[in-house]
């Protein structure tokens, strides 16, 4: 829940719903994507494998906040 407060803090107030929605839709699609790819590669993996393996691939959008406050910087500037 703290997703789309987050989302609309960091951008325009013009922009806040358009933000809330891409902030839903990212998390909707990791709720199905994510049990959906662990029971993939329960196949290959055991369990806690896979588990990390998902867990990793749900943190790599975190990467890019770096790029965003540098955007959302330059854009204030």
């Amino acid at each position: 829940t703290i997703g789309p407060a987050v989302a609309s803090d960091a951008v325009h107030p013009e922009e806040r719903g358009e933000a809330i929605a891409a902030a839903g839709t990212f998390r909707a699609a990791a709720l199905l994507l994510s049990p959906l790819g662990v029971a993939a590669m329960l196949g290959v993996l055991p369990l806690a494998g896979a588990m990390g393996v998902a867990g990793v691939l749900m943190l790599l959008p975190a990467g890019t906040v770096g790029g965003l406050r540098r955007h959302l910087g330059a854009v204030a500037s």
